[in-house]
């Protein structure tokens, strides 16, 4: 945080199908040598994929996104149209304001909620919009091993101005394309990080339009509408039968 207050979210889980059923948040003040008694948030049970974000210019103000399930099965959310979902405390963690819904009801299988907080208080949560992928997220697959889904997803962004009162969004990439299959409750998560200087947005995932898993970049401008990219990160050679994924991003003073 603002006041360097060290944040620990956590999940419980509970029953036979180890379903998450509540979230929790520890503090340190210290430099995490300790932390606080964890205190339970409002988020409740089947909250899936928490993150934890600090604002780095408003003091105790942390956010919380998250996927917002309602039945499940086995490998799979029984339902579509399953919503990221946002709460703000403004002391910490102490108190709550009320959940608001980040992605758009048009978008029926988002997943990997990934939020950042900008250098004027904006925020900003990556998600994956996994399209008509039922093998993933409709457990179609059963657990077992095969070739990814066979379409494509998109990399979507959700910009707030008013600390998640009203959202809009903007397309990253419109065609990102699957590398392997996997169990919607953990899926693979894209990161993002701010240019708190300039304000610059990059956002990077895994994508196997190569034929093997890279991972790509893309970057916004300030006041720009279209994202710059993809960049291919990795340098090996494409199609040599190798992986690179779980990309993670931060940006250091100066822009590095």
């Amino acid at each position: 945080g603002r006041d360097g207050t060290l944040y620990v979210s956590f999940v419980t889980l509970k029953g036979r199908a180890n379903a998450p059923n509540a979230v929790w948040i520890s503090r340190s003040t210290d430099g995490g040598k300790t932390l606080s008694p964890p205190v339970e948030t409002p988020l409740g049970p089947r909250s899936f994929q928490v993150r934890l974000t600090a604002d780095p210019r408003t003091p105790d103000r942390i956010y919380l996104t998250w996927l917002a399930a309602s039945e499940l099965g086995l490998y799979r959310f029984a339902e579509t149209g399953n919503p990221i979902r946002l709460i703000r405390s403004d002391d910490g963690g102490d108190t709550w304001s009320g959940a608001v819904t980040v992605s758009s009801t048009a978008r029926q299988r988002v997943v990997a909620p990934s939020p950042a907080v900008g250098p004027d208080g904006e925020l900003y949560v990556l998600h994956l919009d996994l399209g008509d992928d039922a093998l993933d997220y409709e457990g179609g697959h059963r657990g077992q091993g095969g070739p990814p889904y066979d379409g494509t997803w998109q990399l979507v962004l959700a910009r707030s101005t008013d600390r998640g009162g009203t959202w809009e969004e903007s397309v990253v990439e419109d065609e990102v394309f699957p590398t392997e299959r996997f169990v919607v409750f953990t899926p693979p998560t894209p990161s993002m990080a701010v240019d708190r200087d300039t304000g610059r947005l990059y956002a990077t995932f895994q994508d196997g339009r190569s034929g093997d898993a890279d991972v790509l970049l893309w970057s916004l401008a300030p006041d720009e509408d279209r994202w710059a990219g993809p960049v291919r990160v990795n340098d090996t050679p494409e199609r040599d039968g190798t992986s690179q994924y779980m990309p993670q991003l931060a940006v250091a003073p100066g822009g590095r």
